[in-house]
């Protein structure tokens, strides 16, 4: 099985940057289980939902080929959060459409990829 992990969405992990403390976290988890990391395309907070980040973020998950992708409640108090979700859907929804391009160019796949969603801030049961 693979695991990957990532701090907010997946990408690319660049060695020529300091980390900052997210990245170190989810780069200790990684390590810890074995997993491959992924930095993240965007800094917190700066995540809004448009076309050239999704173009990078269905590269990843077309070579990562996921079967799981976990990530935000669409509904959150935090913007990013929501945009995060969206992106993620958008990007499980694209990974097998041939029409639409990634940034960097990557072949698509056909297997199923489910996503869960974690539970809205604040909900109680």
């Amino acid at each position: 099985m693979r695991i990957d992990v990532t701090p907010k969405v997946v990408a690319r992990l660049s060695l020529s940057r300091t980390l900052t403390r997210p990245d170190y976290t989810a780069l200790s988890a990684a390590q810890l289980l074995g997993a491959e990391y992924h930095e993240s395309h965007v800094n917190d907070l700066e995540i809004v939902y448009h076309v050239p980040l999704l173009r990078r973020i269905t590269a990843v998950v077309r070579e990562v080929k996921p079967s799981i992708i976990l990530t935000h409640s669409p509904q959150d108090y935090m913007e990013d959060h929501m945009a995060c979700a969206r992106l993620a859907v958008s990007a499980a929804f694209t990974h097998g459409m041939p029409n639409f391009e990634t940034t960097p160019p990557t072949a698509t796949y056909a297997h199923d990829v489910t996503i869960y969603h974690a539970m809205p801030h604040g909900l109680r049961t």
